[in-house]
């Protein structure tokens, strides 16, 4: 019993942690990731905004 209660999480901790380049310090997150969130996302500012709403025709 003791094994099993050994893997079971604290409660309210994340399940998912991540390393290398998608940790949440990362400078190169910000290239990797679809949203651009990281250290390095304020320092990227050569792309324009992408538009909200795009009509379809």
């Amino acid at each position: 019993m003791a094994r099993l209660a050994a893997l079971v999480p604290p409660p309210r901790m994340h399940l998912t942690r991540f390393h290398g380049v998608f940790a949440p310090h990362s400078k190169l997150r910000a290239v990797v990731t679809p949203a651009r969130r990281g250290v390095g996302a304020m320092k990227q500012q050569d792309d324009p905004p992408t538009p909200r709403h795009v009509a379809m025709n």
